[in-house]
């Protein structure tokens, strides 16, 4: 009976409880909306960090089969994008599945797949000591273990079938659960705002993935502010402005065109094994064939909460306490106004001439010896033939292929537990993906070698143009700068890569001996060669210029009096990870000097192409 009881880890998570008497418009809303669709009111009403809402069932304390209390989970991130109608459409859906009589039924579904999941693919301490019985030596318990064994394998073969049976099912019930949903969404707020709302959801998450990256990588610097809300905003307003995606008085609308392009479509979806829904394009499908009118209220949800600020302060509070629990250092405080103009102005300042679209963004450019570039310039070319839609359309697949890919690796090497996922529409299992890396990875090769052709001739193009300019000098030096220190940038990524793995292995050493140190050691003498090596090629005069004191004497110490971590007597862990730390932050920097570089040279090489 284990599995009736099984729990799943419960990670904790930022969120601030929601009250009537806080926020009592917000509130009126909320009852209103459950009145009129005969729904039961929310227990609890939480605001949460994620692009998202949802009807959270907590789980009883009988398990899975008893029905918990049902609580609204509502995303900061999805009020700062929605206007109040298409907040309103989101809470009537979530409203819609509080009202369903199906949801009953659904939760038995998913609780019995949920059983049989744990019971087939999940091997916890129970199999574990089964295994340990096995090694024992004594016969006895040898052979009732393998006993036992055979039958609890026989019988996970025949629960497998019934998993996949009834996963079918519940996935078809939560289709028809969605529909139904939506379909009260559009009753309450009208068909648009719902429609709306779905497609700014989608948008508004590739944006929120941004500005959740770009937080990130401040708070390792450590810094941070008061109120990360503020840091979506920006990371918004920079996603609409880069896909040209205007905004009318705070209201954004997504249209056909702009979510059928490149831009959004995925090769690999993942799937969630406890539940199914539909496509946005079959949601919508369904809303228009029920369309209703309602009046449109473009006004921020953000209105019908009272003194925002506070809340989305407490939360960021919140993130931060809960993501650096264990962080021993001091954070760096910036007023919201400072730090969100930075990076307002960092963003604006990472923008490439629009005459090249989107041929350089967000990859790997090629870069080739001087002595290449020269030696063939006569290059018959166009600034539209070499920089066209089409050309672009594949270097952004090209991104696209390679993040699918590398999401592969991490389900074929287990870190990231898939059991079924789409890839091009069709259903594959976890076991089909060592075939799906390798032809994704000879599609990969073929389209690199290809763009590699084509950057050559943008690199020629632009020789010629430069040269007929009389500034091949400053071409050559700038090209010759950006394309040293993104050499240094990758080797440094690839570097700290390997250091982390080296880190990872280490840390899966339950038992050390002689020779398990010795492995160890050498393995870290081996990667600290590398990096030396590296280190006396960098151009450590600009790379000063970005370090504090503190920063520049660990690396000169370093280098300069030979100084090796791996030669200690014993592994201390610390100076490795602060290694790694170290290696991160030279990566970061390289990486802030060839893209400042390479936006100098596309500047310069813009006005030679405009001219």
């Amino acid at each position: 009976m284990k599995f009736i009881f099984a729990k799943k880890p419960d990670e904790a998570s930022a969120k601030q409880e929601l009250t009537a008497e806080d926020h009592p418009a917000l509130f009126d809303m909320i009852q209103s909306v459950a009145r009129e669709l005969e729904a039961p009111l929310p227990n609890q009403v939480f605001l949460v960090p994620e692009m998202n809402a949802a009807v959270s069932i907590k789980p009883h304390f009988l398990g899975p089969l008893f029905s918990g209390q049902k609580d609204l989970i509502i995303g900061a991130p999805l009020v700062e994008v929605l206007t109040t109608s298409q907040f309103k459409a989101v809470l009537a859906h979530e409203f819609g599945h509080f009202s369903q009589k199906s949801l009953k039924m659904a939760r038995y579904v998913s609780a019995v797949n949920q059983a049989i999941y744990n019971l087939t693919f999940e091997y916890d301490a129970w199999d574990q000591t089964l295994q340990s019985w096995q090694d024992t030596g004594n016969y006895l318990v040898m052979f009732i273990a393998r006993l036992i064994y055979n039958i609890v394998s026989a019988i996970r073969s025949l629960l497998r079938w019934a998993y996949s049976w009834i996963n079918a099912a519940h996935a078809k019930l939560s289709r028809q659960m969605e529909f139904h949903a939506d379909l009260f969404a559009g009753y309450i707020a009208g068909t648009d705002s719902m429609i709306q709302g779905l497609r700014v959801l989608e948008v508004g998450s590739i944006a929120h993935e941004f500005a959740t990256s770009r937080s990130n990588s401040r708070a390792m610097e450590q810094q941070r502010v008061k109120n990360l809300t503020n840091a979506f905003r920006v990371g918004w307003d920079h996603f609409l402005q880069l896909n040209e995606i205007e905004q009318t008085q705070g209201v954004v609308t997504i249209s056909d065109e702009l979510l059928d392009s490149k831009t959004f479509q995925k090769r690999l979806n993942l799937e969630d094994p406890w539940a199914s829904h539909p496509s946005r394009t079959d949601r919508e499908k369904n809303l228009l064939e029920h369309f209703t009118e309602r009046t449109i209220d473009n006004r921020s949800p953000w209105l019908l909460f009272r003194q925002p600020s506070p809340l989305q302060e407490a939360l960021t509070a919140q993130q931060y306490d809960l993501a650096f629990q264990d962080a021993e250092f001091e954070w760096k405080w910036e007023a919201d106004s400072t730090w969100v103009d930075a990076w307002k102005a960092e963003s604006e300042g990472a923008k490439l001439p629009t005459i090249f679209g989107e041929y350089f963004d967000n990859r790997y450019v090629n870069a080739f010896p001087w002595e290449e570039i020269e030696h063939d310039p006569s290059v018959e070319q166009s600034v539209a033939s070499l920089f066209s839609r089409n050309i672009q359309d594949l270097t952004r697949k090209l991104v696209s292929d390679q993040e699918d890919l590398d999401i592969l690796n991490q389900i074929n090497t287990g870190n990231l537990k898939i059991r079924h996922f789409h890839f091009d529409d069709v259903r594959y299992k976890a076991s089909d993906t060592p075939d799906l890396i390798g032809g994704l990875t000879r599609e990969i090769e073929a389209l690199n070698e290809q763009i590699r052709q084509w950057d050559r001739e943008a690199w020629q193009f632009m020789y010629q143009r430069s040269n007929e300019a009389g500034q091949i000098n400053t071409f050559q030096a700038t090209y010759e700068k950006w394309s040293r220190h993104q050499h240094h940038s990758y080797l440094l990524e690839v570097l700290s890569g390997q250091f982390g793995l080296y880190i990872q292995q280490v840390s899966s050493v339950r038992l050390w001996g002689a020779d398990e140190f010795e492995h160890a050691q050498s393995g870290l003498l081996e990667l600290e060669r590398h990096l030396k090596n590296l280190l006396k090629e960098l151009d450590w005069e600009t790379i000063n210029e970005h370090l504090d004191a503190q920063d520049q004497k660990f690396w000169q110490e370093y280098v300069k009096q030979d100084r090796w971590v791996g030669a200690n007597e014993s592994l201390d862990m610390d100076d490795i990870i602060r290694l790694l730390e170290g290696i991160l932050q030279l990566h970061r920097v390289e990486q802030q000097i060839f893209q400042s570089e390479f936006q100098n040279m596309l500047m310069q090489q813009a006005a030679h192409l405009e001219a």
